[in-house]
């Protein structure tokens, strides 16, 4: 018998089988209400910018440009943590710091953005001031220019992330990961499944005249 994929085979072997899909779909949705906590917390962002900016000459102003390019990467080193945490009011480990901060520049790449992400808006707004401070005064005693000078400073935090909504995100991910996982095992086997359930895949699409049917069947 010639194989021919049967759409109405597999459309009757998925309504068949809608019973495992919907379990595979608790199933995932159960596993993921373990791995993820409801009442995680919301996290907030603050961001400083940093440009370069001279009122002695535009050479200078180049050159602190070039430096903070240049010097970027330090911005979430342990030098530039620790010196944040020097400026800060409260004691917050370099380390903390360094996993809280990223930087980056701004569409015409003049403008640097420093951000800092925590549960606490404040310690956002402190961290990010900080370290912004903190990269100045080491570009300043690394290139001994002072044309980076902090252009904004952080006034508030908004919120970066929703501790709930990222909860829920994840478990909608992982029902619909767990509908699409049966749904393909339930499609692949029933296109590959060898078994006559159609007059026309015994006949050949009617060119082998049939002679009877068995009353009831099973895909």
């Amino acid at each position: 018998m010639e194989y021919q994929l049967n759409f109405r085979k597999i459309l009757d072997a998925l309504i068949a089988r809608f019973y495992i899909i919907l379990l595979a779909a608790l199933a995932a949705l159960g596993v993921s209400f373990l791995l993820t906590d409801s009442s995680a917390p919301n996290t907030y962002s603050a961001s400083t910018t940093i440009y370069s900016a001279s009122y002695i000459s535009y050479r200078d102003s180049i050159e602190g440009r070039n430096a903070i390019n240049f010097y970027v990467d330090i911005v979430r080193s342990r030098k530039v943590a620790e010196r944040a945490s020097s400026l800060l009011s409260r004691e917050i480990p370099p380390e903390r710091i360094m996993s809280m901060v990223t930087s980056s520049f701004s569409d015409n790449s003049t403008i640097l953005i420093i951000r800092a992400v925590s549960p606490n808006p404040d310690t956002a707004v402190a961290v990010a001031n900080a370290v912004a401070a903190a990269f100045i005064q080491e570009v300043v005693s690394v290139t001994a220019t002072e044309g980076a000078k902090i252009l904004d400073t952080a006034n508030y935090a908004s919120l970066y992330s929703s501790g709930s909504r990222s909860s829920m995100q994840i478990r909608t991910v992982a029902a619909l990961g767990g509908i699409l996982v049966s749904f393909f095992i339930i499609v692949c086997f029933a296109a590959f499944d060898n078994r006559a359930a159609f007059h026309q895949e015994v006949t050949l699409n009617g060119e082998i005249e049939l002679i009877g049917t068995i009353p009831s069947r099973s895909i």
